[in-house]
């Protein structure tokens, strides 16, 4: 069993496991980028049918309380649904976010964004340096850094690399020595949670995306589902004629 880890060792792991979220994060925006209209397409028309089925529960509702078919609108059953709705329609805006993201990042402006986070956070990350933020200022800081870091904003990652040597400058020195208890306990810990990062989607969109055959047949396959939702669709629409839901 491993023992007996340093702190260098905790910190290297704790930017280690940011990098490997982050790399999954930017996996899921190329998914999407690649995938993402049949992805968008396909989840609108999952949604719809979920919506057009509690559209008709409610409606069956309705009627048993003593409505009359001719009495209640389309519009006044898809309030009755949205609140139900909600989760799926804001996943939906999401999907169609990441579509419109756009990766003009180089090589080495990835490698200088790294270069600045790595630099940053063995001083201030919440998880190596916990006592400096019942600091408001080392707190809006670091959620500014990730922000950046996570948007690829080199711009933004240089103009708080000068503001973090401030606020260093400012708290670090009044810190004697981080003292991390139970740091081998701490040290396996984050080694799970890197490798449940690489184990896992988005991460492993990787493998996906670097398979042409692999992509293609996911085409394929989002193509059928989209086709078997609009079918479905088409006779939930029909039934809801039917019953008269205008």
């Amino acid at each position: 069993m491993d023992e007996g880890y340093t702190l260098e060792d905790y910190t290297e792991l704790i930017i280690e496991r940011d990098r490997l979220a982050k790399e999954a994060e930017q996996y899921h925006i190329s998914y999407v980028k690649r995938f993402g209209a049949l992805v968008e397409k396909c989840f609108f028309l999952k949604i719809e049918c979920i919506r057009c089925k509690k559209m008709i529960s409610e409606f069956l509702k309705l009627l048993n309380r003593g409505e009359t078919a001719g009495s209640v609108t389309l519009e006044e059953l898809k309030q009755l649904v949205s609140g139900e709705m909600k989760e799926y329609d804001e996943q939906l805006k999401s999907i169609s976010a990441i579509r419109k993201l756009k990766s003009t990042v180089t090589a080495y402006e990835l490698a200088q964004i790294k270069k600045i986070y790595h630099k940053v956070a063995t001083r201030i990350h919440p998880d190596i340096n916990p006592q400096l933020f019942g600091h408001e200022e080392v707190k809006q800081l670091w959620e500014d850094i990730t922000r950046a870091y996570k948007g690829n904003n080199l711009e933004r990652m240089k103009e708080l690399e000068a503001v973090a040597s401030a606020v260093i400058a400012k708290y670090c020195d009044d810190v004697v020595a981080v003292v991390i208890g139970d740091i081998d306990d701490k040290v396996r810990k984050v080694k799970e949670q890197i490798e449940n990062i690489k184990s896992t989607d988005p991460y492993q969109y990787k493998f996906l995306l670097e398979d042409e055959e692999m992509c293609a047949e996911t085409e394929a396959r989002l193509q059928t589902e989209i086709d078997n939702y609009q079918a479905y669709l088409d006779d939930l629409h029909i039934q809801m004629d039917d019953m008269g839901i205008k």
